[in-house]
């Protein structure tokens, strides 16, 4: 019988582009050429091993006892052709292994795909929504003169008041009542102290822009709020 290299060490030949591509991976670096390079090495690698190991196993059939039920299998010297001959059983289970583990990449590149689409579509009020969260992102951070009397800021307050509502009235009309409601939602309100508030009323005022603000960031990554 032909020196073979032992079953195991061919079983981990695959292993290295596999291990190769994980660490692509995990170092953040996502060519899809690149992977599908390295996954397809990684079939190939897998077809050579099934017909090596499939022609250890033919090799060592005649010891093997006839009425077990692998028996017709082991012996099977392959399918018989009309133009090719026989074509024998260790390069169908090489082809069997590359289509199967072709399947596989293309079952990965399949969802990738649907992933990068999801990510991609977003709000289709995407920009519109995009200038609202620039607008409460300059009034949020805006820094107001110190000292400040109640007066002048009950001033800024009241003209903030009127642009939050301006954009709630837009979502409203463009989005739905339960796009408005999302954008309202306080559920993640987090109480904190701003050092450039003038007073404690800023200080609120700034959390619930901020609030707003995240919950339009939610709003700009997802359809679901969109009026249908």
């Amino acid at each position: 019988m032909r020196n073979r290299a032992k079953p195991y060490l061919l079983a981990a030949l695959p292993a290295v582009p596999y291990l190769i591509g994980v660490g692509l991976q995990v170092s953040g670096i996502t060519n899809v050429p690149l992977s599908v390079a390295i996954f397809e090495v990684a079939a190939i690698l897998a077809a050579a091993v099934a017909w090596a190991l499939w022609s250890d196993w033919r090799a060592t059939a005649f010891a093997s006892p006839k009425g077990t039920l692998l028996a017709p299998l082991r012996h099977w010297s392959g399918l018989n052709t009309p133009r090719m001959g026989i074509i024998r059983t260790e390069m169908l289970a090489a082809f069997l292994v590359l289509v199967l583990s072709n399947a596989v990449i293309a079952g990965f590149i399949s969802l990738a795909e649907q992933r990068s689409a999801a990510a991609a579509a977003g709000s289709a009020q995407r920009v519109r929504l995009m200038q609202f969260y620039d607008q409460i992102s300059t009034m949020a951070y805006e820094q107001l003169p110190k000292p400040m009397t109640d007066a002048e800021y009950d001033k800024w307050d009241n003209q903030v008041n009127e642009k939050m509502d301006s954009i709630q009235e837009w979502v409203r009309a463009n989005m739905g009542q339960g796009a408005m409601f999302r954008l309202v939602d306080s559920h993640n309100l987090r109480f904190a102290n701003f050092t450039h508030a003038v007073n404690q009323k800023h200080n609120s005022k700034i959390i619930t822009l901020l609030s707003m603000q995240s919950n339009l960031r939610d709003m700009i990554e997802t359809s679901i709020w969109d009026k249908k």
